[in-house]
């Protein structure tokens, strides 16, 4: 009997996973293709300077704002079980940790306009502030919907973020407000993302808030944190000396490089990340169906990776020159560059799986 019930909950746990990463790859492939066809309109309707402005500032802002979204998400999923009460404290906690460093960056701003003698800063820095706030707001309720493992209503809410940031990006463009464009489009995100968590999640904070319910979940998030500030100094540190010493049309130029060679890790590890650490924290005490599911998942994303690798690293300068046009050259070079590690990216990426939810963060 032991047996056939644990034949059931295999089976049912894997059906969950499937339709969880078939819902999910399918709806970040319909947003993947917008994201491409916005991108592209937008580069040709504006100039590198203005995206380099606006990296100028997040290169230090997607590292902040990552604070809790990463970390908490992870703590909600992984616990076997959560009362309502620390839920409760996870939330606040999060929204008052993401007020304050939201008020530090408004000053971190003009710090940024000293050292880089650009102006501008100051104000997109303000701006993007906001979305710290907005973020913690979103970050509990998405969590919860990706416990019980409902992606369908979690791709809901990141595809349609992604296609009206565009829409509402390509929409400023048009009429002139250069870098601020790709300032709504960074903001039109989290601004989607709390009205879908209002929407399709039916939690609400009620309740008393005791701060000491949220330390161990603190805890977790903290050793999270420091993960992506270890990613920060790799992957963001270059953006900030290159827009220091070589202006922002050289640092738009990469960054839309960047993006690019980055594509292939949002359209398989992005969708993939939430249903596997759902399914693999539900295995942590089973070890061989767990190194067994594991397995699976990183073979998943082995072929694809190194066959995105080979073309993105052979069509490199004529995929830019094609999609971008003649202001981007620089940027097909960083591409060709790039491109080879692609595969190592992809791979990499699925160990956080593995930590995260054997609930080892550190």
């Amino acid at each position: 009997m032991t047996a056939e019930r644990l034949d059931a909950e295999d089976a049912a746990l894997k059906n969950k996973a499937i339709r969880g990463a078939t819902v999910n790859i399918a709806a970040q492939s319909v947003a993947i293709a917008c994201q491409t066809v916005g991108a592209v309109v937008l580069a040709r309707l504006l100039l590198p300077t203005d995206f380099g402005l606006v990296a100028m500032v997040t290169a230090f802002s997607i590292w902040i704002a990552g604070f809790g979204v990463n970390g908490f998400t992870e703590y909600i999923i992984y616990r076997q079980e959560l009362p309502d009460d620390e839920v409760l404290a996870i939330y606040w906690l999060h929204v008052l940790i993401a007020s304050g460093l939201a008020a530090a960056f408004v000053v971190f701003g003009f710090v940024l306009v000293k050292i880089n003698h650009e102006p501008a800063l100051s104000g997109i820095a303000a701006a993007m502030a906001s979305s710290f706030v907005l973020y913690a707001l979103s970050t509990t309720p998405i969590a919860l919907l990706k416990r019980e493992m409902k992606f369908g209503k979690v791709a809901l809410a990141d595809m349609s973020s992604v296609v009206l940031s565009y829409v509402l990006a390509i929409g400023a463009a048009l009429l002139g407000l250069r870098y601020w464009a790709v300032v709504i489009r960074q903001l039109t995100i989290p601004v989607v993302l709390v009205f879908g968590a209002l929407i399709l999640s039916p939690w609400r904070p009620k309740g008393a808030f005791r701060i000491k319910r949220a330390f161990s979940s603190l805890k977790y998030a903290v050793k999270v944190y420091l993960n992506l500030a270890l990613g920060f100094l790799s992957n963001g540190f270059d953006k900030v000396l290159l827009g220091k010493f070589h202006g922002p049309r050289l640092l738009g130029n990469y960054d839309r490089a960047y993006s690019i060679f980055s594509m292939p890790a949002a359209q398989l590890l992005t969708p993939l990340h939430n249903v596997a650490l759902a399914a693999l924290s539900r295995l942590q005490d089973d070890k061989d169906r767990f190194t067994a599911y594991f397995a699976k998942a990183v073979s998943l994303v082995a072929f694809p990776g190194v066959l995105a690798s080979v073309l993105l690293t052979v069509l490199a300068r004529d995929l830019v020159a094609l999609l971008l046009g003649r202001n981007w050259t620089e940027a097909g070079f960083v591409v060709l560059a790039l491109g080879p590690g692609i595969a190592a990216q992809l791979l990499y990426g699925s160990s956080s799986w593995l930590h995260l939810s054997l609930g080892t963060p550190d």
